[in-house]
């Protein structure tokens, strides 16, 4: 295999940062109201942003990278061939601990142990032939979109006007109250992120196996742009009209409901490939735009930043922080979660000044080397 071209690199990290703030868009509102409700909406602007969050944002940029995860898994599987495979579950099981530590103290939503669940099982499945591990991925997304189509309508039974907030004094309480929810927590990611995750892990494999997830979405990024803005017209208008249900889902009516909620799921993998493949061919055109390098930090500590997210919005919205749980409306908390990545960007550009590694990549490579790593430039 060639060695990776540097600005390709670059450039798929530039794809990271992208769906580091997808992922932020999706999880601000979990982390702004008690659980079982949404962002208030009243008005105008409070509605366009339930719509883009929604019908643009959900679903759609953890199979990004999901993707990258997969592709990166199998540079990995290669670097074993030489080196056995104790490295590579060392860190599959270092990023099962953290995120277990993530989910206790901070976010029940984690997908980090998700993905080392996942990563496991493509591990397994690493010698099957290409065929089957694409049949295998299409089964997968065909499952994903039934089952979040499923959870998107179950959704509404569970869906209740903003309760009286009552917010945990302290981070311990705050932790132990969101921990209760564990059950809620691992159903909605066995069934709404897991299959399609697992499709798009197997993807990123095939294309690694073929040095070809850059080439590819480059070569067709006009072609899945187009396919993208057809995809978007749909997953709006089942935005607009799940966010109408989630606001009164005694009138909401379930055909309609249903429908909306499959044009959601089925546009999400389209969606996911055409934003990915926009969003890569403008790193690779323009690698040296302020906002392409902004975005390149973030990807490139990815890990930090996913825990970092966390650590602001429940500063933000906790007891042991500025307590403005249940007190923004969904224009805000879309604004707080575009402000925390471009936090997240400020602290990534100050480190990699004086530091090679973010500090959980670092705490990562060490686990996985079995001895202390140079931090340091």
């Amino acid at each position: 295999m060639t060695p990776p071209n540097p600005s390709r690199v670059a450039a798929l990290d530039a794809l990271r940062g992208f769906a580091l703030l997808g992922i932020i868009i999706v999880n601000a509102p979990i982390f702004a109201v008690p659980l079982g409700a949404m962002p208030p909406v009243s008005g105008m602007f409070d509605g366009a942003a339930s719509v883009i969050t929604l019908g643009l944002a959900t679903g759609k940029f953890f199979l990004i990278f999901s993707l990258l995860f997969g592709f990166g898994m199998g540079r990995l599987f290669m670097r074993a061939t030489e080196h056995g495979h104790g490295p590579l579950l060392r860190r599959l099981g270092g990023l099962f601990v953290l995120g277990a530590l993530h989910a206790l103290f901070l976010f029940i939503g984690d997908i980090l142990m998700l993905y080392a669940v996942l990563g496991l099982l493509v591990w397994l499945l690493r010698g099957m032939p290409d065929r089957v591990l694409l049949r295998l991925a299409g089964g997968a997304m065909l499952l994903s979109v039934t089952t979040q189509t499923l959870l998107m309508m179950a959704s509404l039974a569970f869906i209740a006007p903003m309760p009286a907030v009552v917010v945990p004094p302290g981070f311990l309480e705050a932790a132990a109250e969101r921990w209760s929810n564990a059950p809620l927590a691992v159903t909605v990611l066995l069934l709404f992120n897991a299959p399609g995750a697992f499709a798009a892990m197997l993807l990123g494999l095939l294309a690694c196996r073929r040095d070809a997830l850059p080439g590819l979405l480059q070569r067709h990024a006009r072609r899945l742009s187009w396919l993208a803005l057809a995809a978007a017209v749909p997953s709006l208008a089942g935005g607009v009209v799940l966010g109408e249900a989630y606001l009164d889902p005694a009138a909401a009516s379930s055909p309609v409901v249903a429908l909306a909620s499959g044009m959601i799921s089925l546009a999400s993998p389209l969606l996911s490939l055409g934003l990915a493949a926009l969003m890569l061919r403008i790193a690779l055109r323009f690698p040296q735009a302020w906002l392409v390098r902004a975005v390149t930090a973030a990807g490139g500590m990815s890990l930090t930043g996913y825990i970092l997210h966390s650590v602001i919005l429940s500063g933000l919205f906790l007891g042991w922080g500025a307590v403005l749980l249940g007190s923004l409306g969904a224009a805000a908390v879309l604004g707080l979660a575009c402000l925390t990545f471009a936090a997240i960007i400020l602290f990534c550009l100050v480190w990699r000044r004086w530091f090679r590694l973010g500090p959980d990549e670092w705490l990562l490579r060490s686990f996985v080397a079995l001895s202390w790593q140079r931090i340091r430039h």
